[in-house]
Order: structure tokens, then sequence, then C-alpha cells
């Protein structure tokens, strides 16, 4: 269960990381 809430975590800071780079970029 925590995994799963770490891992759904991981995923949408990954995708903001990306969003933010191609907005800087």
């Amino acid at each position: 269960m925590k995994k799963m809430i770490l891992n759904k975590f991981f995923i949408i800071f990954v995708s903001i990381l990306i969003v933010s780079g191609g907005v800087l970029a």
C-alpha cells in the first residue's frame, strides 16, 4: 500500500519535471 502511494507520487513528480523542462526549454 505504502509503495503504491510512493510510486504514484514519483510518477506525478517525474511528469511535473518533464512539463517544467519543456516550458523552460
